[in-house]
């Protein structure tokens, strides 16, 4: 025979322990009439830990029962006894579980061969109650057995339950195989008998859920921990191999991440008095995903905006000067003569003479390469042609914001992770070549030191401010702009390719231009991701949300949410990844693959000054732990070794200078 324990095994719930729950039982039972004198949560914890603990204490009984549980509690708390107690806990109970979806598959397996199977529960819920959610979810079938130490009077951690179903079975020991989640109840006490017992893996977290807990998250601890017990519990939904890997990444990150953005925008944007945002693409499709199903609780309509750096950019300019185009030059992306004539849709063939170094599409080096550029945009014919291609996308682009609501009468949003409002910029200066004056308020992740003033970008407000920094208590002092390339790639898994320009059809449409290198996930993948996110948000919005924390509290949650999965990937969720291509180039074409492996000679290009390094592609943004899967043992141990031995040196001089200096 086989038997099943039930609670972390068979049913697992959405909190890490079962006291998590005492929280919203101490809200919902504040509620009731019968409740007297008014209790904090944190004291509602702590008397209903002690009631169920004195009552065990004081029993003759290996096992108590809810009822005697709540007569204790009453009494402790002042309250008037009612029936009501007990079926508010057994109602909380109930809506917090759902089925572990392999233990389902094992127990279909076992039925199979046996023709039933038994259950069997350390509980003081009664067996009617765990019989009722096992038939809610198909788990136990007419002919299975349950045994419930609050009916026995008996617990699996004596060993006494045990002995009691193989004598009301009539088996020996040996022919009996137990699956459990507790060493003590379900593996050793099985064992001392001689029973066949395998630990079940359910209530196992993993490192980026460990992380989490392990930091210092203060005063929101209670929606942390909710929010690995949610992880923990949609990790186990699905039996299905193909999307366990997409499961664990929305239930470890981005589930979390875009409910809480989402609802940040929603309850920011209601504030504001705005009836509809947008969510710009391609960051915040998955974003969007969640705001969908919580945004009726505030009242917003919530749509997508087809944009990019190219869709926005190019548009928003009138004259081609340098005043203008600040964007044609920024330090984080590639200098190649190519990539940055792509901004404004030339070819270096299309340049009247070669520049200084950057000729055949080099590498644009000092500064005379770019004061010889300059002297040739700013001149005909280039500065007619530039002129012209911005004109004509400029009125595809104004066709296309008019037909999705844009130039409606009522002040509206957008939504983007962030960083430098350059896209509100430039949206802002095209909607206002076309007589739109409203200001669109932007909401957004984080913005950097860098970002453009007020007067030109107009109103935007994000959880993390220019110049702010927070400690995490896993990365020391963070910012999410810190991590800029990952989260963008991360989060911004799209259905679609990046948005480069609008068609200049009858009906305006994006026209889309995909990664250099033919990479993104496929897009069945992505719609995938999408409807997990979702499901994450219809489970468990209520919970993980950031209605009740402060900004303050809030970006402590996100950064440790950021913090701890970028750290700590699990495998799983490396494989729903491992399609993603990263780029910082505006027209992606400096991409590759974010998990592309190490090789002996990015160990080599370590070793060398940056000015010396080989390759046609510069590793600028390595997510090593995420690559570590993805990479030989030896190559990366080489890796982190090098790293570490240039942080020594570069730490030794730096003291030596400082010691010659004094």
């Amino acid at each position: 025979m086989h038997s099943f324990a039930v609670f972390q095994t068979t049913l697992i719930r959405d909190v890490i322990a079962v006291s998590d729950l005492f929280y919203r039982l101490g809200t919902r039972a504040s509620q009731l009439p019968e409740a007297r004198t008014k209790v904090s949560n944190p004291d509602f914890v702590l008397f209903r830990t002690r009631a169920e603990k004195d009552v065990r204490t004081g029993s003759t009984s290996e096992e108590t029962t809810i009822t005697d549980i709540w007569k204790r509690l009453v009494e402790y708390l002042g309250w008037d006894w009612t029936d009501r107690w007990v079926e508010l806990e057994m109602c909380l109970q109930a809506e917090s579980l759902l089925p572990v979806e392999t233990t389902r598959r094992l127990i279909g397996e076992a039925r199979a061969a046996d023709g039933s199977v038994i259950f069997i529960s350390d509980s003081y819920m009664p067996a009617s109650f765990i019989r009722a959610q096992l038939q809610q979810f198909n788990l136990i079938q007419e002919h299975d057995r349950l045994y419930v130490s609050s009916d026995i009077g008996l617990r699996k951690t004596s060993g006494n339950l045990f002995r009691h179903v193989l004598r009301e079975e009539g088996i020996a020991p040996t022919k009996l195989h137990h699956l459990g989640h507790s060493v003590s109840s379900d593996i050793l006490a099985a064992r001392r008998l001689g029973i066949v017992a395998e630990l079940c893996d359910a209530p196992n977290l993993e490192p980026a859920e460990t992380a989490i807990l392990a930091a210092g998250y203060g005063d929101h601890s209670t929606i942390v921990r909710d929010m690995v017990g949610a992880s923990r519990q949609f990790r186990q939904r699905d039996a299905d191999v193909s999307l366990q890997g997409a499961r664990e990444l929305v239930g470890t990150f981005l589930g979390p991440f875009c409910t809480l953005f989402a609802s940040w925008v929603l309850k920011a944007a209601k504030e504001q008095g705005l009836k509809r945002v947008y969510f710009m693409a391609r960051d915040c499709q998955t974003v969007l995903a969640a705001a969908k199903v919580i945004s009726p609780q505030y009242g917003i309509e919530c749509r997508y905006l087809y944009v990019s750096r190219q869709a926005l950019y190019l548009p928003s300019v009138v004259t081609c000067k340098r005043s203008e185009i600040p964007w044609l030059n920024r330090w984080w992306e590639p200098s190649r003569l190519e990539s940055v004539l792509a901004k404004l849709e030339l070819e270096p063939k299309d340049l009247p003479k070669p520049i200084g170094t950057a000729t055949s599409g080099g590498t644009l080096l000092a500064d005379t390469d770019w004061n010889e550029l300059w002297t040739l945009l700013e001149a005909d014919p280039l500065k007619s042609r530039v002129e012209t291609i911005a004109a004509e996308r400029r009125n595809d682009a104004i066709r296309y914001f008019e037909s999705v609501g844009l130039f409606g009468p009522e002040r509206c949003g957008i939504v983007d992770l962030g960083w430098t409002l350059g896209c509100q910029t430039s949206l802002r200066a095209i909607l206002k070549t076309a007589g739109v004056e409203s200001d669109i308020l932007g909401f957004y992740l984080g913005l950097n030191d860098e970002r453009r003033t007020p007067a030109d970008a107009g109103p935007a407000t994000s959880i993390f401010h220019p110049g702010e920094l927070n400690n995490s208590g896993i990365t020391g002092t963070f910012h999410p702009v810190q991590y800029s390339v990952w989260l963008d790639h991360i989060i911004g898994q799209a259905t679609h390719p990046s948005t480069v320009r609008y068609s200049s059809d009858a009906k305006p449409a994006p026209v889309f231009q995909a990664m250099k290198s033919g990479g993104d996930c496929p897009e069945r993948q992505v719609e995938q991701l999408h409807e997990l996110i979702r499901q994450y948000a219809v489970r468990y919005s209520s919970q993980i949300t950031a209605n009740g924390l402060t900004t303050s509290e809030l970006r402590g949650v996100i950064q440790s949410l950021i913090a701890s999965f970028y750290a700590n990937p699990g495998p799983k969720a490396i494989t729903a990844l491992d399609k993603i291509d990263m780029s910082s180039c505006q027209n992606n074409l400096n991409s590759i693959a974010m998990l592309q492996g190490l090789t002996w000679r990015d160990v080599c290009n370590e070793c060398v000054p940056p000015s010396q390094r080989s390759g046609a592609v510069k590793r600028r943004d390595i997510w090593l732990e995420g690559v570590r899967y993805s990479t030989p043992k030896a190559v990366y141990r080489a890796y982190l070794s090098v790293l570490q031995t240039r942080k020594f040196v570069k730490a030794f001089a730096d003291k030596l200078n400082t010691s010659r200096s004094h």
